[in-house]
């Protein structure tokens, strides 16, 4: 399975939510490196959006989003970079990011007659979508439709978790995002997150509704 980690990055993230996002992330890359079966069934990518635009990772190296080079590695391998907080909110280039480069890896995967179960994108931020001057952007609609038909073809499925400071409009956004998969948090509770996506990956058809994650 192809899953994509698309975090917020974003200014607003600095101080206790960044630092909570990599201490999460750091203890679940330590699962699965213990040996857990899904360390040998997954692939996971990671793409940020805020400080330094829109990158992907592999490891503690950071590289250009027009680059070729995919940024999926076995979940064994997974090493987490020490993220940092800063920049505005370039939430729909993220996405786009993101499905591009499971289409990639699938076109790869597809040359060595690999399968792959429907891929998961997990979409965390604190913020509605902004354009490049941090002003609220609308391109976010059109997205909606696209990822709605891409989901209808078992081609993905997005998962967007909204936590703290999101607004309102924010929330609306996400949930318009992902209408079963959509959940907000009242806290930096990303272990929690991650729990959820390892449930993701374990079953298929794996939806958020009627989850309630503790909010204090």
């Amino acid at each position: 399975m192809l899953v994509v980690l698309c975090m917020d990055t974003s200014y607003s993230m600095r101080g206790e939510a960044i630092g909570r996002l990599n201490d999460a992330l750091a203890g679940w890359a330590r699962s699965m490196q213990a040996g857990e079966k899904m360390a040998t069934t997954t692939e996971f990518a990671l793409i940020t959006f805020g400080a330094g635009g829109v990158r992907k990772w592999r490891g503690s190296e950071s590289f250009d989003p027009r680059s070729d080079r995919t940024p999926f590695v076995p979940a064994h391998s997974f090493r987490p970079p020490k993220l940092t907080a800063d920049g505005v909110t370039p939430l729909v280039e993220a996405v786009r990011l993101s499905i591009s480069v499971i289409e990639a890896r699938k076109r790869q995967l597809a040359q060595d007659k690999v399968t792959w179960k429907r891929p998961l994108v997990w979409l965390v931020t604190d913020g509605r979508p902004t354009d490049d001057q941090g002003h609220p952007a609308l391109d976010w609609r059109p997205l909606t439709s696209e990822i709605r038909a891409l989901e209808v073809a078992q081609k993905l499925a997005l998962f967007a978790i909204g936590i703290p400071p999101i607004d309102d409009q924010g929330q609306e956004t996400l949930r318009e995002l992902a209408p079963e998969r959509n959940m907000m948090y009242g806290r930096f509770d990303f272990s929690d997150i991650l729990v959820q996506l390892d449930r993701s990956v374990e079953d298929p058809n794996y939806k958020l509704r009627g989850y309630q994650p503790r909010q204090a």
